[in-house]
């Protein structure tokens, strides 16, 4: 009963906002047919359904950012473990393959522990200010400097162990070789490092 009534004053109220278009002067028309369309609507329950889905729609997005909170949180450790092996490796190892993987490797690590903790509600200005060194060029160059003179250091090891002037020689230009492959990676300071110690050493 209280639905039909309810579609009925819907069903004037349309009619006479439609009246209302042709007798726009008639600006009673509109009042009218606006309030039947809106008793219409409670009467139909139709404010407790949208309600209803509003507040499901509104659970739903908090479950959704709990979730990621906890995702996130669970992440977090593994990250940072990645992100101190990372470093290390970066400070010791002599090989580039290595070296310069691994550099990449450590900016996405640290963009993805600011990121968890975004989801966690955290804003990690410590962190976000590291990846912004890390990314200076300067920074960047001083890194890839030690690392040159690190690898050369090796290097000259490595040849100090070998009894032939040859087997030297051919150490050198395969250290050389190899490294020459990621000056694409290198500035020009980088560059001129590598290429005088070539000449040094061959």
């Amino acid at each position: 009963m209280k639905k039909g009534i309810g579609i009925f004053i819907g069903i004037v109220g349309l009619i006479i906002v439609i009246i209302w278009l042709f007798n726009t002067g008639k600006i009673a028309l509109l009042l009218i047919g606006s309030i039947l369309i809106a008793a219409s609507y409670y009467l139909l329950g139709l404010d407790k359904i949208f309600g209803k889905n509003k507040n499901i729609h509104q659970t739903n997005s908090i479950n959704m950012r709990n979730e990621k909170a906890i995702f996130a949180e669970k992440n977090l450790p593994g990250l940072a473990k990645q992100f101190d092996e990372t470093v290390h490796i970066i400070d010791t190892t002599v090989k580039p393959d290595i070296f310069f993987s691994r550099y990449e490797f450590l900016i996405k690590t640290l963009e993805r522990i600011i990121e968890n903790k975004r989801d966690m509600g955290i804003n990690d200005t410590k962190s976000i200010e590291l990846l912004e060194q890390i990314e200076k060029p300067e920074n960047k160059e001083e890194q890839i400097n030690d690392f040159i003179k690190r690898s050369h250091e090796r290097l000259l090891s490595d040849m100090s162990s070998l009894k032939t002037d040859n087997g030297r020689i051919n150490k050198a230009k395969k250290y050389f070789d190899e490294m020459n492959e990621y000056k694409d990676k290198m500035n020009n300071m980088n560059i001129d490092l590598l290429d005088s110690l070539n000449k040094q050493t061959i």
